[in-house]
């Protein structure tokens, strides 16, 4: 029997390493969603949110191959291979950083092993001590890990 495979919110960041360093750990996760070896889950806000950063001039310069055209294949190819969820509820808010909530919401609606992120707004709330961190591990209790691109696939390999 073969496990499942581990359900994935990627944040916008990780997705943006991915398409502008490919040999990276964004890329690295990318090519997990392209082999099939995890499940990514999007939702309309989240690729708007992308579709906006691949598009901004910090961007071209890395990628001047990178047109609005290509961002939007390159989107559209991502979402393919995802689960798209359309209506996704909100959920608590998240005052340290609301522009944080649609990759939370999605996470926790869409039943997320992962979300894989740089931002320290999110990674803290595994460890922080703060009132609205307690309260997400005791709602989740560990069912949703929130981990850097690097952690994440360590934690692939070693098979947890």
């Amino acid at each position: 029997m073969t496990p499942a495979r581990p359900r994935v919110v990627l944040d916008c960041n990780t997705v943006l390493q991915g398409f502008v360093s490919p040999d990276g750990p964004g890329g690295a996760c990318l090519g997990l969603v392209e082999e099939h070896r995890i499940t990514l889950l999007l939702s309309p806000a989240i690729l708007a949110e992308m579709r906006d950063v691949l598009t901004r001039p910090f961007v071209r310069e890395r990628r001047p191959d990178l047109t609005l055209e290509l961002a939007d294949r390159l989107l559209a190819a991502l979402s393919y291979l995802a689960v798209v969820m359309r209506n996704v509820p909100r959920g608590p808010r998240y005052h340290r950083d609301e522009d944080d909530e649609p990759y939370m919401d999605l996470a926790v609606v869409g039943g997320a092993d992962y979300l894989v992120t740089r931002d320290n707004d999110l990674l803290c709330l595994s460890t922080d001590h703060s009132v609205e961190a307690k309260q997400f591990r005791q709602r989740h209790q560990n069912q949703l890990r929130i981990v850097t691109p690097t952690d994440f696939l360590a934690q692939l390999e070693a098979g947890s």
